[in-house]
């Protein structure tokens, strides 16, 4: 069955698109917005890492037990998985969702650690190997960009790259979607100047 995974990285305007797509009527699936505990985030991310896993020897789909969803974002099993999904997935959309200006995610996703960290800390609640590692975030950042629009360079109808920090919004979704641009105005969730 066709779906649409957001494959960028965190901190890219991901819940601004999980907001928009509920707006459009799909059924998102997002790094639990809702529930800021890391444990609930990471049973999603461990049971995608054992569907990877056994797809090794069982051909398991990555979206098994959490099919029941048209779109996938911020969940970074899936983002590095995006070839194996393509293949799993056939006729699904992937959207690249990202921030034109590299320095700026980098210190969106430091203040990001650092408030997590303080609320983590608070609550004796920190999240293992929680560390802010701003020369590996840049190389992962390009190394990923670079992979992903490589894989995806001569299929416009299947790759999206967008950009909701910098400024797009329905009118350049939508058109990917095959979707009507709703009257209701692009949410705007988490995003930092």
């Amino acid at each position: 069955m066709a779906k649409i995974f957001c494959i960028g990285l965190n901190k890219t305007g991901s819940t601004s698109l999980h907001q928009a797509f509920g707006q459009l009527g799909f059924r998102s699936l997002h790094w639990a917005p809702e529930n800021r505990d890391w444990r609930i985030r990471k049973r999603t991310a461990d049971r995608i890492a054992d569907n990877i896993r056994h797809f090794k020897d069982h051909d398991v789909p990555l979206l098994t037990l959490i099919e029941d969803y048209d779109v996938y974002s911020d969940i970074g099993p899936l983002a590095a998985s995006y070839q194996l999904l393509d293949k799993q997935y056939p006729g699904s959309k992937f959207i690249l969702n990202t921030r034109s200006n590299v320095d700026a995610w980098i210190e969106s996703r430091r203040k990001h650690f650092a408030k997590v960290s303080r609320l983590a800390v608070e609550t004796d609640d920190l999240p293992p190997n929680w560390s802010v590692e701003e020369d590996r975030w840049r190389k992962y950042w390009f190394d990923h960009h670079a992979s992903v629009t490589e894989y995806f360079e001569d299929r416009p109808d299947d790759f999206l790259i967008i950009d909701v920090p910098g400024g797009d919004e329905y009118d350049v979704l939508c058109p990917f979607l095959g979707v009507g641009i709703p009257s209701t105005p692009f949410p705007k969730r988490n995003i930092s100047a």
